[in-house]
């Protein structure tokens, strides 16, 4: 199904942002790019709008501990997060679409997708270590 939104300005403003960066920002991170370009746009806009465009589809949510990070790839993928300072990056590994019809077997739940995240340390903090 495919929906038509609307893209207000300043949902535009956040998105351009998401899109301009390739290093799964914060929420706050957004804000403090969008804020200093743009310095009538309130703290809740932002966050509002992250929020209708990862429900949107137009980009993707991370969830993860520390609070949740933005990607601009909406493509099924993975993730890595650091333990320490909580930097995320993509997994270049295949989305194991396998992983889907098993669950969806053994559950009898209709599954759309799945997300995988792995943890661990970056390369700077395994090196403080």
């Amino acid at each position: 199904m495919n929906k038509s939104y609307r893209l207000t300005e300043q949902k535009k403003i956040v998105l351009d942002e998401v899109r301009s960066r390739f290093d799964h920002p914060t929420a706050e991170e957004i804000f403090n790019s969008v804020h200093a370009n743009y310095p009538g746009i309130s703290k809740s806009t932002v966050y509002r709008n992250l929020d209708v465009l990862s429900q949107e589809g137009l980009i993707l949510r991370i969830k993860v501990t520390g609070g949740d990070h933005y990607d601009l790839t909406t493509k099924k993928h993975y993730h890595v997060i650091c333990k320490k300072c909580h930097k995320v990056v993509d997994a270049d590994i295949k989305y194991c679409e396998s992983y889907d019809k098993e669950v969806e077997e053994q559950t009898g739940y209709s599954i759309d997708q799945h997300a995988m995240l792995f943890e661990g340390l970056c390369p700077d903090c395994k090196e403080e270590n």
